[in-house]
């Protein structure tokens, strides 16, 4: 899985997991590892939780792009643990948490003031 990209991979700047319903927070810990990743596409990674997010902390200097959609367990406390990522340009949240509170105006304007 993401445990041996992550360990043989260690220049990749971007991937897309899109629809791993099997991805876990354990995954994104895994990708955590990889200093230059800077484009990730998860949409519908549907095991994906705040934690996940709280877990991407070591690329917060070189993510610029996320894409979140359909990650329905992740909540605007993950979201909003996003902003110490001061290069992310683009984070895309459709379909987000339909059984969780929506993430609201004041999280995403702490994403980027």
């Amino acid at each position: 899985g993401l445990q041996r990209l992550a360990a043989h991979l260690h220049q990749l700047a971007s991937i897309n997991i899109s629809g791993c319903v099997q991805v876990t927070d354990v995954g994104l810990a895994h990708l955590a590892t990889l200093g230059k990743l800077a484009h990730v596409e998860m949409p519908w990674c549907l095991k994906i939780t705040d934690a996940g997010l709280k877990a991407l902390g070591p690329l917060a200097d070189s993510l610029t792009h996320l894409n979140l959609s359909g990650c329905q367990l992740v909540t605007e406390s993950g979201v909003g643990s996003l902003a110490c990522f001061k290069r992310l340009n683009t984070l895309t949240l459709l379909h987000l948490g339909y059984a969780n509170p929506a993430v609201t105006d004041a999280t995403l304007h702490a994403l980027h003031p």
